[in-house]
């Protein structure tokens, strides 16, 4: 999909393909390019008035993504096995 952060409908049509994470890139996006800032702000008042926008979804998505950045994945195995193990194994 192509993203044009000048036009409003673009934004509106790329968030449409993955609401929950895309309303978050829109706060960086208009952070960091500020030359976009008036089109995304458009956007997102066309977003909030669209039937998929919500923040209840939007909360839980990142709240998912934060626990699992945040939580490691294997707590009871060892990260790596020690060069002595892995040697004697072999011979």
């Amino acid at each position: 999909m192509y993203l044009n952060l000048a036009d409003p409908e673009s934004i509106v049509a790329w968030w449409r393909c993955f609401p929950e994470r895309h309303w978050s890139y829109l706060s960086v996006f208009e952070t960091r390019t500020p030359q976009f800032r008036m089109a995304i702000r458009s956007a997102r008042q066309r977003i909030q008035a669209d039937p998929l926008f919500n923040r209840a979804r939007i909360a839980a998505f990142d709240a998912a993504v934060q626990a699992a950045w945040s939580s490691p994945a294997d707590d009871d195995e060892p990260a790596t096995a020690s060069a002595e193990s892995t040697e004697s194994a072999v011979h």
